[in-house]
C-alpha cells in the first residue's frame, strides 16, 4: 500500500499473506476453475469449473463440503446469496441458463433463461444480475435483472454488471465500449457516467 511520499519518492509497505491452505480440484484440464466466490461469513469458498461442477470448500481445513452437478456446460461465474443461503450459478454455452440452489436442501429452487458472464445478488437477496455478451461480435453487452421470487426479468439495463451499491438503489455497469455507467436499479436510468474507461464488458485485460 501506498503510504505517503518524502523527497525520495513514493513509500510503500509490503504486506505478506500467509498460505492457509491450497484448494485444489482435480489436476486435469477439464477442471480448471472459471469462477470462484467467498460466502458472506468467509467460512467457505464456491469454485466453479469448466466441467459444469461447483464445489464449496472449508477454508478452516481445505476439504470439499459439498458438490453440485450444474450440468455438462462450463460455468461461466458463481455468487452466494447475502445471506449466504443460495447460490447463483452461470451456466454456458449451449444452456445459457443461471442457476439459483438453495444450499440448505441441495437442490436447484430456480432455473432462470438467459446468460449469466457474471452474476450479482442485489444486497436484500431479492433479485439477481447477470451479465450478457450476446452470441454475435456486434451483440452489445447488457445486464439483466431477475426476480428471485417469480424467475421473471424485471428490465435490461445498458452494460455488464460489475456490482450493486450496498443499499441496492444502483448498480455499476460497463459497457461494450468500456465505459463505467452508474444506473438507477429501478429505472434502469444512467445517474453518472464515470470518468475513465476500463477494458470493455467480458473481455480480458
Amino acid at each position: 500500500a501506498d503510504t505517503g511520499e518524502d523527497f525520495r519518492g513514493p513509500r510503500w509497505a509490503v504486506a505478506t499473506v500467509r498460505v492457509r491452505h491450497v484448494l485444489r480440484v482435480i489436476d486435469k484440464e477439464t477442471t480448471s476453475v472459471s469462477g470462484v466466490a467467498f460466502s458472506p461469513d468467509g467460512k467457505t469458498v464456491v469454485t466453479g469449473s469448466k466441467d459444469g461442477i461447483a464445489q464449496i470448500w472449508d477454508v478452516a481445513t481445505g476439504q470439499v463440503r459439498r458438490s453440485l452437478p450444474c450440468g455438462d456446460s462450463y460455468l461461466e461465474s458463481v455468487a452466494f446469496s447475502p445471506d449466504g443461503s443460495r447460490l447463483a450459478v452461470g451456466v454456458g454455452t449451449s444452456d445459457r441458463v443461471v442457476q439459483v440452489w438453495n444450499l440448505a436442501t441441495g437442490k436447484i429452487e430456480r432455473t432462470l433463461e438467459g446468460e449469466g458472464w457474471r452474476v450479482v445478488f442485489a444486497p436484500d437477496g431479492r433479485s439477481l444480475a447477470g451479465m450478457h455478451l450476446g452470441t454475435n461480435p456486434t451483440d452489445q453487452t447488457s445486464t439483466v435483472i431477475w426476480d428471485l421470487g417469480t424467475g421473471a426479468i424485471r428490465r435490461t439495463l445498458a452494460g455488464g454488471v460489475l456490482a450493486y451499491a450496498p443499499d441496492g438503489k444502483s448498480l455499476v455497469t460497463a459497457d461494450s465500449g468500456g465505459k463505467v455507467l452508474v444506473l438507477d436499479a429501478s429505472t434502469g436510468g444512467v445517474l453518472r457516467t464515470l470518468a475513465g474507461t476500463l477494458p470493455a464488458a467480458g473481455q480480458d485485460d
